[in-house]
């Protein structure tokens, strides 16, 4: 008898700290520092970033989901952004400040339009770390006629999964080449040069 209660307590220990580990997770992209390899010379530019997630955009899901964290038995709980604001919102502030970095002068609505489609972005995280995205950066100039654009879509692993610090820090790391590797198209690049 003895032995089953310590058994059993040990369980629930086990259940609970597994479990607590996967709730109430989340990430933060606003660290990111993208490297946009184009002078902008003071040009002014709009930033626009639309997420089209499909579980977002019916509700299934809110617009600060970015992810998974499973719990011992693989049992899913929702990642969602440290700031609490919607995804597509902290991409914005992140090629925003980026931009900015590179002498573009980030305005409401003048000049070309810098505009990011989310499709999917989501990790997955329980023994690996995994990251599925689709997404489509887009340049837009003066006349809203399509410059430039260029996709990148894929499923891989990050890294093994840790803590919530770790797998914060590779999933914006991710965010950070993703995006990187988008505006250094020579598309993208000479369309903002331009």
């Amino acid at each position: 008898m003895r032995k089953n209660i310590i058994r059993n307590t040990l369980v629930l220990f086990f259940v609970v700290a597994l479990g607590g580990c996967a709730v109430g997770n989340t990430y933060d992209y606003r660290v990111a520092d993208l490297g946009i390899p184009v002078n902008g010379m003071g040009q002014p530019v709009s930033v626009e970033v639309v997420d089209a997630r499909p579980y977002v955009l019916n509700g299934r899901k809110s617009s600060n989901f970015i992810g998974l964290q499973r719990g011992g038995y693989g049992n899913p709980f929702d990642v969602t952004t440290s700031s609490g604001q919607p995804l597509a919102e902290e991409f914005e502030a992140v090629i925003a400040s980026s931009l900015a970095k590179s002498n573009f002068a980030v305005a409401g609505s003048a000049g070309k339009t810098v505009k990011l489609t989310v499709r999917e972005w989501k990790t997955d995280a329980m023994s690996r770390l995994r990251l599925i995205y689709d997404m489509t950066l887009a340049i837009r100039s003066d006349d809203n006629t399509k410059a430039a654009s260029v996709s990148d879509k894929g499923d891989e692993v990050l890294s093994a999964a840790g803590m919530e610090s770790a797998n914060s820090a590779s999933a914006s790391a991710a965010f950070e080449r993703k995006l990187s590797r988008l505006f250094a198209d020579n598309d993208i690049r000479e369309a903002l040069e331009r």
